[in-house]
């Protein structure tokens, strides 16, 4: 082996790992690897900023303060694959509303930021529901986390889980 091959084994030695262990920015640190990816779409709220509430199940109201309730489920049973997660935000009234911005955050959490989809808005529909799909690509156990805000202010945090 030359000495040039020699010299750029052990450069390559010494660089490789600390360019795997390098943050790019966009990552949470969690993560620990670059990945190149662009920024998340919706930074209202971030999960390591508060603590999330576990949420009731399916259907059931869920208070986010006074003047604010709401309900979630899936439109279909949750499978491998795109699934809709639906929520609606209800006045105290009883009204349909679409005042909040609705962000929602889904992973394994036995497999902490591996599938981690980060902080994504809720689109709404005509019928004043906020809409997410959420990307199940392995059996398991998953974790929804759903955060309100108004004016940016956070208003109420909550989790639930689910297995498929």
């Amino acid at each position: 082996m030359t000495l040039r091959k020699i010299m750029l084994v052990a450069c390559g030695v010494a660089i490789i790992p600390a360019l795997a262990l390098a943050q790019c920015g966009h990552c949470p640190v969690e993560k620990k690897q670059a990945c190149g990816a662009g920024g998340s779409t919706a930074d209202t709220l971030k999960p390591a900023e508060a603590e999330y509430a576990k949420l009731p199940g399916y259907n059931k109201k869920v208070k986010i303060n006074e003047d604010y309730y709401f309900t979630y489920k899936f439109v279909k049973r949750p499978q491998i694959g795109t699934i809709i997660l639906k929520v609606q935000v209800f006045t105290s009234g009883g009204r349909p509303t679409k005042d909040l911005v609705v962000t929602g955050q889904y992973d394994m959490p036995s497999m902490k930021g591996a599938h981690d989809s980060g902080p994504q808005a809720f689109k709404t529909n005509v019928k004043r529901e906020y809409l997410l799909p959420v990307s199940l690509v392995m059996r398991g156990e998953w974790e929804v986390k759903l955060a309100f805000a108004k004016d940016g202010a956070p208003l109420y945090q909550g989790f639930f889980r689910f297995k498929i």
